[in-house]
């Protein structure tokens, strides 16, 4: 079966979920950083660098701003434990450190991509006066994941 070669914007393809070739979407191109950029990006805190990076795929989407999406992302980490959102904990004197990943709401390390996409989700259905519903079905910390996401960044557009 043919697949006919289509473009979708950010906003389209989270909308989607799926590529229609039942896949995952991938960006057409990525636009790399400067040096200098990438510099200055060492000393964001993580919701700023993923806001920083996660705008570069708006390129294009009638739909949403690099504006709508730092917000969006800035607002998705809000709900976390911690400002920092990830914390760096040296281990004693060993010169080891363990990076923590479960500062988000169901203490899984899945709350850092849930809360953004439930976040981004949740305004591109506000704005078309949409709703959806999430089935969602696993054994594991997923599922609480995606429901503490709904639930913190849903409001009436998303459920599960």
């Amino acid at each position: 079966e043919s697949i006919t070669k289509r473009y979708y914007s950010l906003s389209e393809a989270a909308m989607l979920g799926w590529a229609p070739d039942g896949g995952m979407f991938w960006p057409a191109k990525i636009r790399p950083f400067p040096r200098d950029e990438l510099r200055a990006m060492a000393t964001l805190s993580y919701p700023h660098l993923c806001a920083k990076i996660l705008s570069r795929f708006v390129d294009g989407d009638t739909k949403l701003s690099e504006s709508d999406v730092t917000q969006t992302v800035l607002r998705a980490f809000n709900a976390f434990g911690d400002n920092e959102v990830l914390k760096l904990s040296p281990l004693q004197e060993s010169g080891v450190s363990v990076l923590e990943l479960w500062h988000g709401p169901s203490l899984a390390f899945k709350d850092l991509g849930m809360s953004v996409l439930a976040a981004l989700l949740s305004l591109l259905l506000r704005r078309r006066n949409g709703r959806l519903t999430l089935l969602v079905g696993t054994s594991g910390d997923t599922g609480s994941s995606a429901m503490e996401a709904v639930v913190t960044h849903g409001g009436e557009a998303l459920s599960v």
